[in-house]
């Protein structure tokens, strides 16, 4: 069957397609995620956590909500709308599990020695931009580079589990979840 024009923009139809993908995929850690899982946090302190660049989390450095944030990683804006709980959690406490598409690392070694690593931004015939972890710009031209390879890590600190109490994860996984799309409520209404 076709699927019916309902007029979402890109960010929207992404999100949808996350979701959906998301559905299918059982990471076969739940007795790994269950303390998290066990009791709902608290979404206040979760964005206050979320928020603080000078705290343990720093998720507002490379993470972007509504406008405000970094650009490094994806843009959480929607994300309880576009993916369950337990895959927010796993991306949380083991960011490498799955990697957004686009936001994959790249490692370049030049010609003159140097390496440099980031999320690929822009790239043509010529040359590539990439953005490091502290969100810098980088440009190389492709006749400088040596050697170009995708990297299997994420950017993403794999250290939350040692870094935050169980509570602080549940608090940022709790906030995470409150971000939803305006057409997520649109949906639910005409379900019920």
């Amino acid at each position: 069957t076709i699927m019916p024009s309902i007029n979402l923009n890109g960010d929207e139809l992404m999100a949808i397609t996350a979701y959906l993908s998301d559905l299918r995929k059982d990471s076969g850690k739940s007795s790994e995620l269950r303390p998290y899982l066990e009791k709902a946090g608290d979404p206040k302190h979760g964005e206050e956590l979320f928020f603080d660049l000078n705290g343990k989390a720093t998720c507002a450095k490379c993470h972007q909500v509504n406008g405000k944030g970094g650009q490094v990683g994806p843009n959480l804006s929607f994300v309880g709308s576009s993916r369950t709980k337990p895959f927010i959690l796993e991306s949380i406490i083991d960011p490498k599990a799955v990697i957004t598409v686009g936001y994959a690392s790249v490692s370049i070694m030049t010609k003159e020695g140097g390496l440099l690593s980031g999320i690929r931004k822009i790239e043509d015939d010529t040359s590539i931009d990439l953005m490091d972890k502290d969100g810098k710009q980088i440009h190389v031209s492709k006749d400088q580079i040596k050697k170009m390879k995708t990297q299997s890590i994420s950017m993403m600190p794999s250290n939350f589990k040692e870094i935050l109490g169980v509570d602080e994860v549940r608090d940022i996984l709790a906030y995470l979840e409150t971000l939803k799309s305006p057409l997520s409520n649109e949906f639910a209404s005409v379900e019920h």
